[in-house]
Formats: C-alpha cells, sequence, structure tokens
C-alpha cells in the first residue's frame, strides 16, 4: 500500500500490524502456560501506539517506520523474513536506521545468501555448485533473485 502511494491504507495496515504483534505476544504469553495476565497491557499497548515510536499520521509515515515495526514484531518468530527484508531494500540504512552499518565487509558487500555447506549439495553435488558459483569464494554477497534490479 505505501509503495503504491495509498498512505491512508498504509497507515491502517501499520496500525493493524503494531496491534496484531501485542495481541500475538499476549495470547502466546498465555497459550504457553506462563500466565493468564497479558505481559502488555492495553494501557500499555495504547501509551505506545500514542508514542514517538509511531506514526501518528499518513504524511509523516514512512518506509523506514513500516519496515522497524516489521522487525520488532517478526523478530522472535520470523528473523529470516528480517533478513529477506534486509536483502530486498539492499540493506539500506535509511530505511533500517535503527542498525549501524559495518565499515568492514568481506568481499565489500553484506551477506546475500549462505553458501553451501558439508551433508549437502556441497558434498553430493559439487558438480552442480560449480556450475552455477555456489564453489566461489564471494558466493554469499551475490544478490540472490528477489535482491536483483530485476525484481
Amino acid at each position: 500500500q505505501f509503495i503504491k502511494g495509498d498512505k491512508v491504507g498504509a497507515l491502517d495496515s501499520y496500525r493493524k500490524g503494531i496491534t496484531g504483534s501485542f495481541n500475538f505476544v499476549n495470547s502466546y504469553y498465555s497459550a504457553s502456560g506462563m500466565g493468564d495476565d497479558a505481559p502488555i497491557s492495553l494501557l500499555e499497548m495504547e501509551a505506545y501506539a500514542k508514542s514517538t515510536e509511531v506514526a501518528q499520521d499518513e504524511s509523516e509515515l514512512t518506509l523506514s517506520d513500516i519496515m522497524g515495526q516489521k522487525y520488532v514484531a517478526l523478530w522472535p518468530w520470523g528473523a529470516i523474513e528480517t533478513w529477506s527484508d534486509l536483502r530486498k531494500h539492499h540493506y539500506d540504512f535509511t530505511i533500517f536506521t535503527q542498525y549501524h552499518a559495518i565499515t568492514n565487509l568481506m568481499y565489500g558487500d553484506y551477506a546475500y545468501r549462505l553458501r553451501p555447506r558439508y551433508y549437502s549439495e556441497f558434498s553430493w553435488n559439487r558438480l552442480e555448485l560449480e556450475r552455477w558459483g555456489g564453489l566461489d569464494s564471494d558466493y554469499g554477497v551475490k544478490k540472490i533473485w528477489f535482491a536483483t534490479d530485476d525484481n
């Protein structure tokens, strides 16, 4: 919605995502047997929603706001998805403002792939890995398909 220019819809989805994340944490807490009292109270949710951590209207909503809240919501449950977002946006620190850039990068870029390891194609199908560059020392920084300029 945000990228398509529907800022009103994007703000609504953004707010629903924040609320949904809180509700998930509270329901997970109860379902896990850790207790029936929600760890995040309704008052705490409302205070957070009104804080400077949350965009208050569509004119101030940014992609950085959206991705930051998505990171907070997904980190404990979907860390691979957060890495996908980082790669999709090419580790853009104007979007991921809460991150600090690393200056001593191996091969001059951030990781886009995990290099095949033992007990995988690395052991059983090295000819195929060699065919598409899976054995190259810089394989880890080669852009994955969804992070290329074509996508």
